[in-house]
């Protein structure tokens, strides 16, 4: 939520200064600006999009993550799972300090 918010804050500062730019560019008297009145509310609506566009992004990657926990619960379980039964079929009984580092071996704890 932290990066969410963090990246909002950045998006609406950068709107603003782009819209502050904008304004100036327009206000302007000299150049061609003239040419390019008529563009002017679609580089405003262009600059205010940019929010939206990126929470649409923001929830593209949401799911994206959490497909990704998902799968890697998936594959944790199933190690786990596998390691049990080997343990079950070879009956084998491991001690803590054994099971820690089994667990370690197959990269199920750090």
């Amino acid at each position: 939520m932290l990066l969410k918010n963090e990246a909002l804050t950045e998006l609406s500062k950068w709107e603003t200064k782009l819209l502050g730019n904008l304004e100036q560019y327009f206000k302007q008297t000299e150049g061609h600006v003239y040419l390019v009145e008529g563009y002017r509310q679609d580089f405003e609506n262009s600059a205010m999009s940019l929010r939206p566009h990126s929470s649409s992004r923001h929830q593209t990657g949401m799911t994206e993550l959490d497909r990704i926990k998902e799968n890697h619960t998936k594959e944790l379980e199933n190690r786990v799972c596998a390691l049990i039964e080997e343990c079950w079929e070879k009956k084998v009984k491991m001690t803590e300090k054994e099971l820690d580092e089994e667990l370690t071996r197959c990269g199920l704890k750090q």
